[in-house]
């Protein structure tokens, strides 16, 4: 025991003050999380550590939390293991983005014996904002920020506070509604003034100048000056906005002020407001707008004189960091993939590169592979063919297209700089993926976009005809057919009978029209990358059935499940979401409810040998299908960016394919994959990338598309009736070197 909680405080560091500890008989159990703050998306993990001290018996333990619930949107999340005789085991627990609904207690179970519980860390919430109140705009970029970055560091370039009243929420689009405290920016009264408030935009040309105000009364005894900054640092105009006019009720829109810029010869980057005699009490702006040739645009960082004090007038705000600094060093990090999937960007430190485990580097390289963000200060080497796609920005930050996401290489001494630019950039990178899970619709708008109900259900004019049917057949006709033979004292059976066999033909007839088979729908692309003979997978899935399917789903410990529903803690449902970690992912129950559609966001990362062979002649291209299913379509661009052409080709079939004469995009420029599945809606993933093409290759990839999906599983149990609907599946595929022979992976 003693050496087991050595152990722990090695691999912890400072970081054991977030774990908790207790001995069950023979069983040892240390349970910690490695960060503490909010998360909207991915897989929050809660790992445990365990010993058995016997040195003779095995002993089967049972993990389970919350030890006591109450249904809601996620009921418990189990996992049951078994450890030999003076065995250790680190075990993880992952929460997918619902609200657990029950204490905040580990209950453990050894040899099935009754269970004690263990108080756990404090786990935060876990979920996205999508309520029927609450708009999903009050969900913040979060950063895991590793031990090796510096702690005013890490608070000042990546900690940035969401609080009521903040300068942030000057940022984004009108959201202040009126209430209070508005989602605005007000600076702290007890400030000395003047104040002012400084907001960064993407470079946009813009004419005009809209200032959005949370009450008609803000600013109305001075009129601000409003300085607006060019890209290249020069400032293109200084006016001054004039008071509002009028004013509104207090639910309504904000107000807003509008200015001419005029023509402007360079982009606007930076728009700063000076309350020069305004009262603090009275500024309450929403946001800044800027209207031109290019469209609209919205601020999307801001700074500010001073914010509101958690001390001061406003007691009740609420704080939200963007940044979550993990409890323990980079050595006892997660080896899986899916515990980094609630960050939106992961940041290491120059230290955090030099004593990353290799398991830990590939759980963050298929992290970044499936979307995320990896920012790394010092020299990380990038594994091929990721490699192969770099560019340098003005800011010199290298920057890598990584499967759906990036990796940003930055010098050290960027550490001790403090450039806002850069700061404003990193932080538009982690906006990107929230934006993205913002974007993806919930209930009954995810089952339109992916819709398992093509034919319909029964319309209403024909169940109205066939209640009238059969309100015909068992009232008049029925009494007219016993008066003509005399039998009329049979309605005193043959009502009740009549009318019980007409509701149970009412209530089967669309339920045997539809089927007892579960329904299943993917839309799905994968990016395979051949080198490393890797595969990540972005996928819509959505499953309907009459009946609940009887052993739930059941997936690999590689795949992240999104359930698209509507989470509200105060709206009440039926059923209890149960999952079990012991032998792979087991949506036990409640996942599927009986007719009621149930849509999925999935992303899987795993090892495939799957791959399209080829090789290169003086003939031509010639192709062997090695993807495991039929390829409709086929684009490649060999490695000297010309691109071919090929269709309808069997698994295993050798093809030589046709030349179109057209090049692709050469492969120094970084392909447009990191941007991929933020702009490509859910339900058509691979739609978009058919419209596109040859449009998305760069030299040495291919796209296909097939006709089944390999890559992807329905999740059902053997045996189960599938009727499969209508999907799509594409292959975005990365070749080894000329002549397929393969070259170093990762």
């Amino acid at each position: 025991m003693v050496a087991c909680l050595c152990a722990a405080f090695l691999a912890f560091g400072t970081g054991l003050m977030r774990a908790q500890q207790a001995t069950f008989g023979d069983v040892a159990v240390t349970a910690a999380v490695l960060h503490h703050g909010r998360t909207w998306h991915g897989y929050l993990e809660l790992r445990v550590w365990l010993e058995n001290r016997s040195e003779r018996r095995t002993r089967e333990v049972r993990l389970s939390f919350p030890a006591t619930f109450w249904g809601g949107n996620l009921g418990q999340i189990s996992r049951t293991v078994v450890i030999p005789p003076g065995g250790r085991m680190e075990v993880s627990l992952w929460q997918p983005p619902l609200d657990k609904s029950g204490d905040n207690r580990l209950l453990v179970e050894v040899d099935g014996h009754r269970g004690e519980t263990l108080d756990l860390p404090d786990l935060a919430s876990h979920s996205p904002v999508w309520t029927m109140w609450d708009s999903p705009s009050a969900e913040v970029p979060t950063f895991l920020i590793g031990q090796g970055v510096d702690v005013g560091v890490a608070e000042a370039m990546f900690s940035k506070k969401y609080v009521a009243g903040g300068a942030m929420m000057a940022t984004g689009e009108p959201d202040a509604r009126g209430v209070r405290p508005p989602k605005a920016w007000m600076p702290d009264e007890k400030a000395p003034g003047p104040h002012w408030l400084e907001l960064h935009f993407h470079p946009v040309r813009a004419e005009r100048l809209r200032v959005y105000d949370a009450w008609a009364i803000s600013g109305s005894r001075g009129e601000p000056r409003v300085a607006v900054v060019g890209t290249s640092g020069r400032t293109l105009a200084d006016v001054t906005v004039p008071p509002s006019t009028g004013r509104r009720s207090p639910t309504g829109p904000s107000v807003a002020r509008e200015v001419a810029l005029g023509q402007l010869d360079e982009p606007i980057k930076t728009v700063r407001l000076e309350f020069i005699s305004t009262p603090a009490h009275e500024i309450a702006v929403d946001t800044v707008e800027l209207v031109g040739p290019d469209g609209r645009a919205w601020p999307v960082h801001a700074r500010a004189s001073s914010e509101p004090s958690m001390m001061g007038t406003r007691p009740s705000v609420s704080v939200q960091r963007s940044g979550l600094r993990a409890g323990f060093g980079v050595g006892a990090w997660s080896r899986h993939w899916l515990s980094y999937t609630p960050y939106d960007a992961v940041v290491l430190g120059p230290g955090d590169v030099r004593a990353m485990p290799t398991a830990v580097a590939d759980a963050l390289w298929r992290y970044a592979e499936c979307g995320g963000q990896l920012i790394a200060f010092g020299e990380l080497t990038v594994p091929d063919p990721w490699a192969r796609w770099c560019r340098t920005n003005k800011l010199g930050a290298r920057v890598y297209s990584v499967g759906w996401g990036r990796c940003v290489v930055l010098p050290e001494s960027v550490l001790k700089q403090g450039d806002p630019d850069l700061e404003v950039w990193l932080h538009e990178l982690a906006d990107g993926s929230v934006r993205f899970w913002r974007s993806l619709p919930r209930g009954g708008v995810a089952h339109a976009s992916l819709p398992l109900l093509n034919e319909g259900g029964l319309s209403l004019r024909w169940f109205l005809l066939l209640g009238i049917g059969c309100f015909l057949v068992v009232g008049p006709l029925q009494w007219w057919v016993l008066w003509r033979f005399r039998r009329r004292y049979w309605m005193l059976w043959t009502l009740p009978v009549s009318s019980l066999l007409a509701t149970v033909g009412v209530l089967l007839f669309p339920i045997l029209r539809e089927g007892f088979a579960t329904r299943v729908r993917m839309d799905s692309v994968t990016v395979l990358d051949q080198v490393g003979h890797r595969a990540a997978t972005l996928a819509g899935l959505g499953y309907y059935s009459v009946l609940a399917p009887g052993q739930g789903l059941l997936f690999d410990e590689q795949t992240e499940l999104t359930p698209l529903v509507v989470v509200d803690p105060r709206v009440a449902r039926s059923g209890v979401r149960l999952l079990d970690w012991t032998r792979g992912q087991h949506l036990v129950e409640g996942w599927v409810q009986p007719r009621v559609p149930a849509m999925f966001m999935v992303r899987k990362s795993e090892n495939r040998r799957e791959r399209l062979q080829w090789e290169q002649t003086d003939e031509g291209l010639t192709v062997v299908n090695g993807l495991g299913a039929r390829v409709t379509r086929l684009w490649l661009a060999d490695h000297g960016g010309c691109v071919w052409e090929g269709t309808d080709i069997a698994p295993g079939a050798r093809v030589t394919l046709e030349p179109t004469g057209r090049l692709a995009v050469r492969d120094e420029t970084p392909p447009s994959l990191e941007d991929f599945w933020k702009r490509a809606a859910y339900g058509r993933f691979a739609s978009w990338a058919i419209q596109r093409g040859e449009g998305l290759l760069r030299a040495g990839t291919y796209l296909a598309e097939l006709e089944g999906n390999p890559f992807l599983e329905t999740g059902l149990a053997p045996g189960t009736r599938v009727r499969p609907m209508p999907g799509s599946c594409v292959v975005y595929g990365i070749l080894e070197e000329r002549g397929g022979t393969r070259t170093a992976g990762p």
